[in-house]
């Protein structure tokens, strides 16, 4: 059985922690700061009208053109990501919002689709 326990802020440690979320700490960071689930975090901010932040992409439109470019010319997802100094998974998200065909894994066993396995 799944042993679960919970973890009481005192009035000084829920400000801090509002306060933390303010200064731009994220709901991650603050739920393993403190002990939390990030949605104990969330309802602790809720609970003291703290407007939420919208997580937005960290590239612009012209940035997600260029990685697309890059990518089609045969970069991977991790190349271009280090174009812009960002983690390559969002990269793969970003791209295939934007229509872009992803190629299959480099070393992968190639797709049943394909008719390369029968």
């Amino acid at each position: 059985m799944l042993e679960q326990h919970q973890t009481w802020l005192k009035p000084a440690q829920v400000q801090e922690l509002v306060e933390a979320y303010q200064a731009g700490a994220t709901l991650r960071e603050l739920s393993a700061r403190f002990g939390l689930h990030e949605r104990t975090v969330s309802a602790h901010l809720e609970r003291h009208g703290v407007e939420r932040r919208v997580s937005r992409p960290k590239l612009s439109c012209a940035d997600i053109e260029r990685a697309a470019e890059l990518y089609r010319s045969g970069l991977s997802w991790a190349a271009v990501a280090e174009q812009f100094d960002v983690d390559p998974k969002p990269i793969g998200r970003w791209l295939k919002r934007a229509g872009v065909p992803m190629r299959p894994k480099q070393g992968g066993l190639p797709s049943k689709r394909s008719g390369d396995l029968g």
